[in-house]
């Protein structure tokens, strides 16, 4: 329960970044270069997957060490 609410808090943190990036971005998300508005939207994908890893790390709601060994573990 205790990850949980810490998982939680991070998304929470996240949510709040992303949509302050999202309010700097809005006129390159509007823009009429299909390019650009696909730039800008990979870039606010990134800056959400990144605060939340860094949030997550920081509150021990996620080991991220963990689970990249879990992800890159083989099976032999």
């Amino acid at each position: 329960l205790r990850k949980l609410v810490l998982v939680l808090i991070a998304s929470l943190l996240m949510g709040v970044v992303i949509h302050f990036a999202a309010l700097y971005l809005a006129p390159y998300l509007k823009d009429a270069w299909l390019l650009v508005r696909a730039g800008s939207l990979a870039l606010l994908i990134l800056t959400g997957l990144i605060t939340f890893a860094i949030f997550a790390q920081i509150s021990g709601g996620a080991d991220l060490a963990g689970m990249t060994k879990a992800l890159t573990r083989r099976n032999t």
